[in-house]
């Protein structure tokens, strides 16, 4: 029997009238973390949302310049009412500028230099090679999800529809569509993904900002086929971001992976359906084998390369994932890709 004192609260008396946890040495650094991670958390979806704003927005902007100067609209129907040159003109330049001022402008609010975010730091190549080989075996097998979830919907009778460019049989049209498929979404979503998002979750952990940005990169499509295909690309792209501190590969893998896309539509359009499903099956078994030789040489030739450091944290995993979306921007983040997933199911 232990002596009992009034005005003492005691260990297991259920009347404390202070918290216990304030008790706990490491309380006050669980709260400064949750503090920290939900602010930077917040901060990096209201970039994001203003991504979706821009988008949506600069269109009409663009449209007001055009009627400005003088532009009737005579286009073909497929292309919105332009003429299919200035179609693919009006839509590179509001991906470019949608993307690129949010992190831009979100940087310079953190008082963030860019050469702290956008990491290009000299990477032997035969790493940098067997990271893109990796990469790209990541994106082959994501299609498989992705597939799943297509062939569920349709089940389900659903429509699952992917977003797509209209094209036709001009090659300068279709250079364009290359264009905007394979060279200018590589660049700005690395900017904004692996570059901003990326770069503001590390200090909660390496494992953390790798999940967590690929988690916001697989939401931010707003499409329930593409969601599980790019999160797990965006893991790949974050690892080897993290691994080799070099944007110019996760580019690289973006950029070949949307490129065979792109160029299995075109020979789709020229050879026919069973041409372009050959050589897609030819590229999909050569990547996957390169990914895998790429998993042994990294393992064997570059030792330690597939563990992460860690970093002090009195959080628990779920309590990040919790924090990073029980936010105000979270919130409203989750909210509009969830909103955008189930509208493109009736599409």
């Amino acid at each position: 029997m232990t002596n009992y004192h009034p005005y003492l609260p005691q260990q297991n008396d259920p009347y404390i009238p202070y918290p216990q946890a304030r008790m706990d040495p490491f309380y006050e650094q669980r709260r400064e973390e949750k503090h920290m991670l939900r602010k930077t958390a917040s901060g990096l979806s209201w970039m994001l949302l203003l991504v979706v704003l821009l988008m949506a927005v600069l269109p009409s902007v663009e449209n007001g310049f055009l009627r400005m100067v003088g532009y009737r609209w005579q286009g073909e129907l497929q292309f919105g009412g332009y003429t299919s040159l200035l179609y693919y003109l009006v839509n590179g330049v509001t991906y470019i500028l949608a993307f690129a001022l949010p992190p831009l402008l979100y940087l310079a609010i953190k008082r963030q230099p860019l050469q702290r975010v956008l990491l290009f730091e000299k990477t032997p190549f035969s790493t940098a090679l067997a990271c893109v080989f990796l990469g790209m075996g990541v994106c082959m097998l994501a299609n498989f999800p992705a597939n799943w979830m297509a062939d569920f919907l349709e089940w389900a009778g659903y429509s699952g529809t992917l977003p797509d460019s209209p094209l036709t049989g001009e090659p300068s049209i279709q250079a364009l569509y290359f264009i905007s498929l394979a060279v200018i979404p590589p660049l700005v979503e690395e900017l904004v993904f692996r570059g901003a998002v990326l770069h503001g979750l590390r200090r909660f952990g390496d494992g953390f900002a790798i999940v967590g940005s690929a988690f916001l990169f697989g939401m931010f499509h707003g499409n329930l086929i593409q969601l599980p295909f790019a999160f797990l690309c965006g893991l790949a792209l974050a690892f080897v971001v993290v691994k080799t501190g070099n944007l110019w590969v996760s580019i690289a893998i973006h950029f070949l992976n949307n490129g065979l896309s792109a160029a299995i539509t075109l020979l789709q359009w020229y050879q026919g359906d069973l041409l372009a499903n050959t050589v897609y099956l030819i590229a999909f078994a050569a990547w996957i084998l390169l990914g895998i030789g790429s998993v042994v040489f990294l393992a064997v030739r570059r030792k330690g390369f597939f563990r992460l450091s860690r970093t002090a944290c009195a959080l628990t995993v779920g309590q990040k994932f919790l924090h990073m979306i029980v936010n105000p921007g979270g919130l409203v983040l989750f909210g509009y890709c969830a909103l955008s997933c189930v509208l493109m199911m009736y599409l």
